[in-house]
């Protein structure tokens, strides 16, 4: 079983599908980065995306987008921004395309996805598009999958208030499969 959020919810989705599926017995993904489509349409995305790979090549560690911000509860953001180990500065050229490779590539192999997999996902995250995740699930061929999007909350299910529900969800999906 895997469970993974957001960058390595992509990652994890990723190696599941590609590399050793028969190695895992399902997926749990909470906000899973799964597309790009609706961050690709703001600001001057629009202009960027095209020539992504251009900037990648020539400039990789040129600033290009901004990150999400969780303005919904200020103090998860501000402690998150003391991490050392979070990335607070700008998306650079190399990773944002290589972000939107991957998830292109992985929005491609939804309908091949056969494996069991629970998705979290709050309506309200600007960070990682929900839509991925309700595309996935549509899409995918598995028997068994499940999505949940929740309302009130941004995208740090396992931080946020409400997140007692995000966890009775997860461990009631596992006990139910393992």
């Amino acid at each position: 079983m895997s469970i993974a959020k957001a960058l390595s919810g992509m990652l994890g989705c990723h190696f599941v599908c590609c590399s050793q599926p028969s190695l895992f017995k399902g997926a749990v993904l909470l906000a899973p980065m799964l597309s790009l489509e609706k961050i690709a349409k703001k600001g001057l995305n629009p202009y960027l995306k095209p020539i992504a790979s251009l900037l990648s090549w020539a400039v990789p560690a040129l600033p290009v987008a901004e990150n999400g911000k969780n303005t919904k509860f200020p103090a998860i953001q501000e402690a998150f921004d003391k991490d050392p180990g979070t990335w607070t500065q700008m998306t650079r050229a190399r990773v944002a395309n290589e972000y939107l490779r991957v998830t292109s590539e992985l929005t491609k192999l939804f309908p091949s996805m056969e494996f069991p997999f629970l998705c979290i996902h709050s309506k309200e995250d600007t960070f990682t598009d929900p839509e991925g995740s309700a595309l996935m699930h549509e899409k995918a061929q598995s028997k068994d999958k499940t999505l949940h999007l929740i309302d009130d909350m941004w995208h740090f299910l396992m931080h946020e208030p409400g997140n007692e529900k995000v966890q009775e969800i997860v461990l009631e999906w596992l006990k139910q499969r393992c």
